[in-house]
């Protein structure tokens, strides 16, 4: 199976986006990937909001970044929590 994504910005908006995940295939790698997409593609100056049922996603952000960080990102999605904070 293949895991994807998807961010609606609005009807008919350029921002709409749907992605396919790399790697493996999980839900919660997908929540991950797409908050990466939506925060490396959004311009610096403006504000972001971001809408996501995804608890994990939300942790993994809020509150284990700074610990997974410490254990150089060795853990489940890593690779793309580095790149959220890069």
């Amino acid at each position: 199976a293949t895991v994807g994504s998807g961010i609606y910005s609005g009807i008919d908006s350029s921002n709409n986006y749907s992605l396919r995940v790399w790697g493996n295939q999980t839900n919660a790698r997908a929540d991950l990937a797409v908050l990466l997409w939506a925060i490396k593609s959004s311009p610096l100056r403006k504000t972001l909001e971001i809408s996501t049922r995804s608890e994990y996603a939300i942790r993994s952000v809020v509150y284990y970044a700074t610990k997974k960080e410490n254990c150089g990102w060795k853990c489940p999605n890593g690779d793309i929590l580095k790149l959220i904070f890069q």
